[in-house]
């Protein structure tokens, strides 16, 4: 396999448990994918590793040799992947990411293994949400997760939390107050609002989705202004404003340019792509009530993070209301300043072990 520009991480030592059984968790990224490999009962990760491909021949190939490593597929007991697109019944995977936007189904990755169901491993898909929805439930919060307030309002330790991530698109999901032994599989709510029109609440919001509604030919949706890609249409549009001529940087490029001239065009447009963010929680977070706390996470969180606790006033744009300040000051924010999801994953097969093993 072609591992150029791939980074390569080992934690721990390959070494067989006395019932010589392990999990695999894989995050098939629209770019880089991503391998763990634990000790059933388990979540340290004995073994992982990051590896750009964009074909399902290159997935087989890293699962094969990762496995290997461990013994072969005979030792692993549970496989749960997530995937950077659509999860059908967690039968039928679709990658949105990769070119030609393919698909595969648990019946194919049954046959790779060469241990078809029921004695191959126990594999189980996810979308890309609904493992950092597992990660937040399963992290060790003193480590990943960080309150953006100083005196934050409690959070209900069993009550509906809300995650958000910006990174190449924009996700989220809800995770509904429920009893700890359910399967948290059956709390997830994912949402689609990212695909939905948004809304302006400043003038100056509102002229740059004009100029996006008059270069587009239609309103922009949520997704357009919060990601990646977004912050890039945000630029196009502060620059437009600004001297009547639209420029272009990329997102990185507008970050780093921001910290350094946090008034000039690149930090405007940071600003605001924080704003619409927070407005975006509040439409999630009006119809949810995450009273266990709303969670921000993605590549942007993380990569911004300074920006977030030093400059820019996150909570107070998701509150912002001019009738229901009070219902929103209930629900406590935080920062996900890790990539969890497979941690997410790892978690959840540990606790579908353990409620196994209860019955």
């Amino acid at each position: 396999m072609d591992k150029s520009g791939a980074g390569l991480a080992r934690v721990g030592r390959a070494r067989m448990n006395s019932r010589g059984q392990f999990v695999m968790a894989v995050d098939v990224g629209g770019t880089n994918t991503r391998v763990a490999i634990a000790s059933q009962g388990e979540t340290e990760q004995q073994f992982t590793e990051r590896i750009a491909i964009t074909s399902f021949q290159a997935l087989h190939t890293l699962l094969d040799e990762s496995a290997g490593k461990f013994g072969g597929w005979a030792n692993i007991a549970q496989c749960a992947l997530g995937f950077a697109g659509p999860v059908l019944e967690r039968e039928h995977a679709t990658v949105v990411n990769w070119p030609g936007v393919p698909s595969i189904t648990r019946g194919e990755l049954a046959n790779w293994m060469n241990r078809p169901a029921p004695t191959g491993p126990v594999c189980t898909f996810f979308n890309d949400m609904e493992m950092t929805a597992l990660g937040v439930l399963f992290a060790d919060p003193g480590q990943s997760i960080h309150a953006l307030e100083a005196n934050p309002p409690a959070a209900a330790e069993s009550g509906t939390r809300l995650v958000i991530a910006a990174g190449t698109g924009l996700g989220s999901i809800a995770i509904r107050a429920g009893d700890a032994a359910d399967d948290p599989l059956e709390r997830l709510i994912p949402s689609e609002l990212g695909h939905g029109e948004a809304a302006a609440r400043t003038a100056e919001q509102r002229q740059i989705v004009d100029y996006l509604f008059a270069r587009d030919g239609r309103a922009p949706f949520w997704e357009e202004l919060v990601s990646g890609r977004g912050l890039e249409n945000l630029y196009a549009g502060v620059t437009h404003l600004a001297n009547g001529k639209s420029e272009s940087l990329s997102a990185s490029e507008i970050a780093t340019t921001a910290g350094a001239s946090p008034d000039g065009a690149a930090g405007v447009s940071l600003r605001v792509f924080y704003e619409f963010m927070g407005q975006f929680a509040q439409a999630l977070a009006l119809v949810f009530s995450p009273v266990g706390g709303i969670f921000f996470a993605g590549d942007n969180t993380r990569k911004n993070l300074d920006f977030l606790t030093r400059a820019f006033d996150l909570p107070a744009w998701v509150r912002f209301h001019a009738t229901r300040h009070d219902l929103l000051a209930r629900y406590p924010i935080y920062a996900v300043d890790a990539d969890l999801n497979l941690v997410g994953c790892l978690g959840w097969m540990r606790a579908r072990g353990e409620r196994q093993t209860r019955r």
